[in-house]
């Protein structure tokens, strides 16, 4: 079943240790990449927050925001870094000598809430208070598969459409082709009878060979069996298929512009243009498939 990359989730849960509010955003990406925005007495649960959505995400700019508010007694310490503190007025106090200026308290306090370390959250009960966390995200990302779900079940049911589509193009350029490509070599031939009263063995190997060079079977082939295979990984039940997919769109826009090229066939040109507007579409239909 395809995934789409965008997607929404939500949870909120409450206990005695806080009302958590957890909200995952996936757009589109290339491959993954998380975006925490976490309180700062959250912090250190970060690369356990990173696992778990690597555990469930394969590609997406995803973007987790935590809230929590304590309803009775919060278990988050906070302390100073006084050692921090000492290195830091230090350094400032050789910045205002070398500058000649005076720095006053407030000054201090200024630059000092500026520093990223100064104040240390400690969580009492660490590892309960983890797990709980870890609960309500795997619920917002419950929520998030279940969007997933059921967007990639529509881009599915779009792309297989827009498949029929092509197999009905390329079955009227197949058969217009192959008409033309005979039309065009006894055209020729004719022509060169009206000029003189025999053709050459070397002039009809000639024409010949102009004709396999407007001959556009092999094209069609290729561009079948990379349809066939676009619809194999349709029905591929697990991973990040839609990086394949959109290989394989280049591939079938390498063939329909080869066939565009070679062909001098007018009706066979004006479908290749709609052959190549299809995959257009669905290119941009597959740039959301995880």
């Amino acid at each position: 079943m395809l995934k789409s990359m965008t997607a929404y989730g939500r949870a909120e849960k409450s206990t005695k240790q806080g009302r958590f509010v957890v909200e995952i955003q996936s757009l589109n990406r290339k491959y993954l990449e998380i975006i925490p925005a976490l309180p700062s007495e959250l912090s250190s649960f970060e690369p356990d927050i990173r696992k778990r959505i690597r555990e469930r995400l394969l590609r997406g700019k995803v973007t987790i925001r935590i809230e929590v508010a304590y309803e009775n007694e919060s278990p988050v310490s906070v302390s100073p870094n006084l050692d921090l503190v000492r290195q830091t007025k230090k350094a400032w106090d050789m910045i205002a000598g070398e500058l000649e200026i005076t720095l006053r308290p407030q000054d201090y306090l200024h630059l000092l809430s500026k520093e990223k370390d100064i104040l240390q959250h400690d969580v009492r009960e660490l590892e309960s208070y983890g797990e709980f966390l870890l609960q309500v995200i795997d619920e917002a990302l419950d929520r998030i598969s279940e969007m997933k779900n059921d967007e990639g079940a529509a881009l599915e049911a779009d792309l297989r459409k827009r498949i029929e589509i092509l197999n009905g193009l390329i079955t009227n350029i197949s058969s217009f082709s192959s008409d033309a490509t005979k039309s065009h070599k006894e055209k020729l031939l004719h022509r060169l009878e009206e000029y003189q009263e025999g053709i050459s063995e070397g002039i009809e190997r000639e024409v010949a060979l102009y004709a396999e060079r407007i001959d556009i079977t092999e094209e069609l082939t290729r561009f079948q069996s990379h349809l066939q295979q676009f619809d194999k990984h349709l029905d591929q039940d697990s991973g990040a298929v839609g990086k394949t997919l959109d290989f394989i769109i280049q591939e079938l826009h390498r063939e329909a512009n080869t066939m565009g090229a070679k062909s001098s066939d007018a009706r066979v040109s004006k479908m290749v243009v709609e052959v190549k507007s299809e995959l257009e579409r669905m290119r941009e239909q597959v740039q959301n498939i995880e």
